[in-house]
């Protein structure tokens, strides 16, 4: 299945009937998002959308909003003020006459993702309930086969669920082989590194995750997310000097904020292994981080992150620094759809004091 098919023959009938930007906008906004220019998607989306809705064609509008989502959900980590834009442009896409528009699947992924972000586990049936109805619309020759199965399996591993998803990602990369679609078995690799380093088997992980390549060529941001993840398996590794040498500076990942995570778990394991100081520097990116996604609502993985810069502050006996860090993760728990373990964490971290 081409997704692309309609856009491209979509671009050569734009052009003929002169309409050249709205041309340009069709590849120009997701080069933009892949290579994460984001202000400059921010500042094409108005038009893009503008100029679709004069053409008349439904279509074009659920593509540029679904990229839109893209940018702003997977890439910057601002699900706060988009849920409503994901639930509607579902129901949009999935009208009768839009619905067998291949970006329909697509904007599955971006609903999924948004009430993943605004809290995983608390939402964790919603999204799978969502994946599993629309597995059953494609097969394994979608594109969308492998991106939905990625937030399957991320689903899966965010209520701790870590051999089922090493059992879903066998069954799914089956289906990948019968179609002999390498590229997405290549970029799966990735998904595989995750579960086997969530399962604590690190060398597993890194060894997946250097076989991970983007299933389309080289993109900007998968072989940032690939660094990151191999910084920080080598770090659980001890290999320390590799991971610090491999981790991307601070500046290269504060504009992208869904490398925030690993980044924050690599740093950890470097400071307190002693590999690197927990400064003043450090503990004020930290603060960014947490401060961003908890702005954004992006609210457990801000309370997993001061998390661990609170174990940092105690072994720094910044006490004072550390009771503020803690009030501020009490404070964000009533945001959180299900605390589940979110409070144990929390006492657990006042313990170790």
């Amino acid at each position: 299945m081409d997704i692309w098919k309609w856009v491209n023959d979509i671009h050569d009938s734009l052009r003929d009937a002169g309409e050249d930007r709205l041309a340009y906008l069709l590849f120009e906004i997701p080069n933009q998002v892949c290579r994460n220019n984001h202000e400059h998607v921010d500042a094409l989306i108005p038009e893009a959308l503008a100029l679709s809705k004069k053409t008349g064609n439904t279509w074009l509008e659920i593509f540029f909003r679904h990229w839109n989502l893209q940018s702003r959900l997977f890439h910057r980590y601002e699900p706060i003020n988009l849920l409503s834009e994901a639930v509607s442009l579902l129901e949009f896409s999935h009208r009768e006459e839009n619905k067998q528009c291949p970006q329909s699947i697509c904007v599955v992924q971006d609903f999924a993702k948004c009430y993943a972000l605004l809290d995983g586990p608390g939402y964790f049936s919603e999204r799978i309930d969502v994946l599993k109805e629309t597995f059953h619309r494609i097969n394994s020759k979608w594109p969308c086969f492998f991106c939905l199965t990625g937030e399957y399996v991320d689903a899966l591993c965010d209520i701790g669920n870590f051999n089922e998803a090493l059992s879903f990602l066998d069954k799914q990369n089956a289906e990948l082989i019968l179609v002999n679609d390498k590229g997405a078995q290549n970029e799966l690799c990735y998904n595989y590194a995750k579960v086997f380093f969530n399962l604590g088997q690190y060398d597993e992980a890194y060894k997946y995750v250097k076989k991970s390549k983007f299933r389309n060529g080289d993109q900007k941001d998968f072989r940032e997310k690939k660094i990151i993840l191999s910084a920080l398996i080598l770090a659980k590794l001890n290999r320390f000097s590799e991971s610090k040498q491999k981790l991307l500076k601070f500046d290269k990942i504060k504009k992208t904020h869904e490398h925030f995570m690993f980044w924050a778990q690599t740093r950890y394991e470097l400071a307190i292994n002693d590999i690197i100081p927990f400064d003043l520097e450090l503990n004020n990116q930290f603060q960014f981080m947490v401060d961003k996604l908890s702005n954004n609502g992006v609210i457990r993985e801000s309370i997993n992150i001061a998390l661990l810069q609170g174990e940092l502050l105690i072994k720094n006996n910044e006490l004072k620094a550390f009771e503020r860090c803690c009030n501020y993760i009490e404070y964000l728990m009533p945001k959180l759809r299900k605390p589940l373990d979110a409070y144990d964490k929390l006492n657990s971290l006042r313990l170790k004091l």
